[in-house]
């Protein structure tokens, strides 16, 4: 099997079942995308050993599981170039075209909403009161918009 510098794009993969292997009824690891960027373009001589021992620090120093490439330990930085943020800084917001046919808008804005409280409520850890905060919306308006999904 070649060494994993000669697999990079496996890296996702592997990080998944790292951190499924570990993962405890509390908390689950994730990697923000600049984190992910940074160890794609890292060459990775101690091969999937050395990314488990990775996995294994950030879940022991990152308590809350969300991992930016600021967290990450300086050798991960050394091959990064420029194009490669260091912050992913807020949510962008997205544009996409309107295809040819059309849509529903406002199917199409019930799936985005659902995808931002998902992702609030994942980096909240589940509690709904710290991710309406992240959401920048009252509490119970994020209990009703739970019931109707």
């Amino acid at each position: 099997m070649p060494p994993l510098r000669k697999r990079l794009d496996d890296i996702p993969g592997l990080l998944s079942e790292l951190v499924m292997g570990r993962a405890d009824a509390t908390r689950q690891l994730r990697l923000k995308p600049c984190a992910l960027q940074l160890l794609a373009s890292y060459d990775w001589p101690g091969n999937v050993r050395e990314l488990a021992n990775l996995v294994e620090r950030l879940a022991i120093l990152h308590p809350t599981g969300v991992v930016g490439a600021p967290d990450l330990p300086a050798k991960y930085h050394a091959n990064a170039t420029n194009a490669i943020p260091l912050d992913d800084g807020p949510a962008p917001i997205t544009t996409c075209a309107l295809p040819a046919d059309g849509l529903l808008l406002k199917d199409h804005l019930q799936q985005v909403e659902r995808s931002l409280i998902d992702s609030a409520l994942a980096q909240a850890d589940g509690v709904v009161a710290r991710a309406a905060r992240l959401l920048h919306m009252r509490r119970t308006t994020l209990v009703e918009k739970l019931k109707l999904a």
